[in-house]
């Protein structure tokens, strides 16, 4: 991350390394700790970018937003970026409002963290080198669930709130998991699989009781389903689907999926999210407006007035697909998001053209 770049001798036909790693260059700014600004040719020509680490992620703030669509600052000091693996942004609310768990890119890497509300520290939850994202609590908002990823596939791990104690391991079904869910009861818990950017038809819901093992719930290979939402009563279950031809918000019966199955939402919708007291039901429609629904809780499930609230601009909420319900409700009603603030300008920095580098990288590397 700090910019320096290495050599490795290796044979392409025994498919082996002929020796260590040497410093080649120094200096190669580097993009959100990932990206080495260098090109080469094959005849030996080196174009570089030159100079500090840049990032391309934005910093947020969290921020309150009340159901006429006004702002107030969670923390007007606290700053903070999302996590980098991935379009993975999340965050939730304690079940007694009181704390968030939240992934952030820092420094370390990609972990998970909790805030105490409003202007509470913030501590840290995870220390894998791996990266964690997209955290969920307990019903009695003893543990936090966490999805890792690594090696290429992610699982579902946990950890006590309170940061004391080891993590355990939840859920790994061979796969990628990117988010999940649990009743308040912890009786069943919901994991969403697969998930390519801009690519639709690999996302799909399973749940496990407890003590048993994972079973698809609402899973097809033609369309995704997606942005898990359970009532806090745990008989219903929301989610996004794309099996129309357009996103759009449905809520099933839980856990007999088949019992029946009812369209939310319009002229589409993504992100549901219940309220405490699971007689509405929110949703962000195709005109990114935030809407309730209204709904009838209890053995039965009918939906009544749905209406509009207020209108998300850019900067509160992403404008791309998300998969995945990025704000929170708090039990008094408040939209908990996060507003995306100015991005810094990059410092200007030369690009650098070097001819026959070849030769010198054969010097450095103590080779003819």
């Amino acid at each position: 991350e700090d910019g320096g770049m290495f050599a490795l001798p290796f044979d392409p036909k025994a498919l082996r390394v002929l020796g260590p790693s040497v410093p080649v260059l120094d200096s190669v700014a580097v993009v959100n700790g990932t990206v080495p600004q260098f090109s080469l040719s094959t005849d030996g020509t080196l174009l570089m970018r030159s100079g500090s680490s840049l990032t391309t992620r934005p910093e947020y703030q969290m921020v309150w937003v009340d159901r006429g669509g006004r702002m107030a600052p969670v923390d007007s000091s606290w700053r903070f970026r999302h996590v980098s693996s991935g379009n993975n942004a999340g965050w939730a609310l304690s079940p007694d409002g009181r704390r968030v768990a939240i992934g952030l890119a820092t420094d370390a890497g990609d972990d998970i963290w909790i805030k105490q509300l409003p202007r509470g520290p913030l501590s840290r939850l995870t220390f894998d080198s791996a990266a964690e994202y997209r955290p969920r609590w307990s019903g009695d908002g003893r543990y936090v669930d966490f999805v890792r990823m690594q090696g290429g596939s992610s699982a579902l791990y946990r950890r006590l709130s309170n940061g004391t104690g080891g993590e355990d391991s939840v859920l790994s079904l061979g796969g990628n998991i990117h988010e999940v869910a649990r009743t308040r009861d912890n009786q069943w818990l919901l994991a969403r699989l697969g998930g390519t950017v801009n690519i639709a038809g690999a996302r799909d819901i399973y749940a496990a009781r407890a003590g048993d093992s994972a079973r698809p719930l609402l899973a097809s290979a033609s369309y995704d389903e997606s942005a898990i939402a359970l009532s806090p009563d745990g008989r219903w279950i929301a989610y996004e689907s794309d099996e129309s031809g357009r996103t759009q918000v449905y809520v099933r019966p839980f856990p007999v999926v088949e019992g029946g199955k009812w369209q939310i939402s319009v002229s589409g919708g993504v992100a549901p999210h219940w309220s405490a007291n699971g007689r509405e039901l929110f949703f962000v429609d195709g005109e990114r407006n935030m809407v309730a629904a209204q709904v009838t809780p209890g053995a039965s499930f009918d939906v009544g007035e749905r209406r509009r609230l207020f209108r998300l601009d850019d900067d509160l909420y992403q404008p791309q697909a998300e998969h995945y319900t990025t704000y929170e409700v708090a039990p008094d009603g408040r939209f908990l998001m996060a507003r995306r603030g100015r991005a810094e300008a990059a410092p200007e920095a030369p690009l650098i053209v070097v001819e026959n580098w070849f030769v010198e990288l054969r010097q450095k590397a103590g080779r003819r």
